[in-house]
């Protein structure tokens, strides 16, 4: 259960870091504007780990947030392909 969610917290640094290395200044704002959704995401799975952690299993409300954070990861990873075509 930890490993999996700091895994998350590392693929959230891997993302801001292409956002930075985004040459265009228009790439660069549109994937900030993703990468933040995803960061909120991830707030609000690190807030409830701390319940499943105090009753030693995973919650179904973070079984949401985890997918619903991986889906933010997959459409901000659309968007990096998209902005590194267009621009």
């Amino acid at each position: 259960m930890q490993t999996q969610h700091l895994a998350h917290k590392h693929k959230l640094s891997t993302m801001l870091e292409t956002v930075h290395g985004m040459q265009d200044i228009r790439a660069r704002s549109e994937l900030f504007k993703i990468y933040k959704n995803c960061s909120n995401v991830y707030t609000e799975m690190d807030r409830e780990m701390v319940n499943c952690r105090r009753t030693n299993k995973v919650t179904p409300k973070y079984t949401e947030l985890e997918a619903k954070y991986v889906e933010s990861i997959t459409i901000f990873e659309q968007w990096t392909v998209l902005a590194a075509l267009m621009f």
